[in-house]
């Protein structure tokens, strides 16, 4: 499977799109073109170009956002002043219930985070922050590192220092 990330256009078949979870189809079906247009968020899409190039495979959006100072995970805030922490929220990432398990979920933040890099060489982004449906979706990303917001189990925070640390490896 050969991955292309771009930004979701109407080139892309976004009704035959199926992650299993109504909301995110929805989304994606529904939402997605226009909250990028109002630059609400960055939607992203990731296809195979080799075998489909039409077939969405799998998708995130992401936009800025803070988090209080007395939200942020004790054990992970160092030294930080106590403002409201910038950030860079996933608010949906999903994919197709056809290559679920084969790495495209992780390959979908890895481009998430590398995009967050790069908007923090403009502006500052301590951390990247989630929405997360469920505690399935949580689980996922605890694999990558983040660590629940104090309160909230279902919104992960990684610091971007993590970020940078985990894609050296």
């Amino acid at each position: 499977m050969a991955l292309e990330f771009s930004i979701a256009s109407k080139s892309f078949d976004f009704k035959g799109f199926d992650c299993g979870e109504k909301s995110l189809n929805d989304y994606l079906r529904f939402y997605a073109l226009k909250n990028d247009k109002n630059s609400i968020c960055r939607v992203f899409i990731v296809h195979d170009p080799q075998d489909d190039p039409k077939a969405v495979l799998g998708y995130y959006a992401v936009s800025s956002a803070q988090i209080a100072f007395e939200d942020y995970p004790e054990g992970i805030s160092g030294k930080i002043t106590r403002y409201p922490i910038p950030a860079v929220k996933i608010g949906r990432l999903a994919c197709s219930l056809s290559v679920q398990g084969q790495g495209v979920g992780a390959a979908l933040l890895r481009d998430a985070f590398y995009r967050a890099i790069a908007a923090n060489q403009v502006i500052g982004i301590h951390c990247i922050i989630v929405d997360a449906l469920h505690e399935k979706a949580a689980a996922f990303y605890r694999k990558y590192g983040f660590t629940p917001i104090k309160d909230d189990p279902l919104t992960p925070v990684i610091p971007m220092a993590t970020v940078l640390d985990s894609l050296k490896k």
